[in-house]
């Protein structure tokens, strides 16, 4: 399971590797692009929705993968966002968060009123406040900051954690 998918490079990678995938983006133009992408695959299903609001009919899931969602989320639906994972999860199974690092030149660490306050559309976090929202729940693998491609143009900078975690 992967939440936000885009044009679905990390499912397509699993998929390829015979893994069944179902993959949820909001954009109906990034879903449109994968799903033209993988014609090939059978093991691949991409849904156009908001992941909130789509039914999984009791599925559980070896492995959910959000590379950039949770970050985007208003903290009210933070919450719903934790106690979905905590039900799409099968026993011993992985969860994997790639969001915006605090304190690197990116965005903004912002408390709960001012990311309403100034109507972000993106907040980056602490180690320590990724820890305080996902430990009563999950236990955390491991937390790792990580760059971005280094390129002739771009200067490889820490932007984002990587969590590995398992539902408690």
């Amino acid at each position: 399971m992967e939440f936000g998918c885009g044009e679905g490079r990390n499912a397509i990678f699993l998929a390829k590797r015979g893994i069944d995938v179902t993959a949820i983006d909001s954009s109906d133009i990034a879903i449109r692009n994968a799903k033209d992408k993988t014609e090939d695959l059978k093991n691949v299903r991409f849904i156009c929705s908001d992941f909130l609001a789509v039914d999984f009919e009791d599925r559980k899931y070896d492995l959910v993968l959000d590379s950039g969602m949770f970050h985007h989320l208003a903290p009210h639906r933070r919450l719903q966002y934790r106690e979905l994972l905590k039900g799409l999860l099968k026993e011993n199974g992985n969860f994997v968060l790639l969001c915006f690092s605090a304190d690197e030149g990116g965005a903004e660490e912002l408390d709960d009123l001012e990311f309403y306050a100034k109507r972000n559309t993106g907040v980056a976090f602490s180690e320590q406040r990724l820890r305080d929202f996902f430990g009563s729940d999950f236990e955390i693998i491991s937390i790792e900051k990580r760059g971005q491609e280094i390129t002739e143009d771009y200067i490889d900078i820490p932007l984002l954690y990587g969590l590995v975690m398992k539902l408690k």
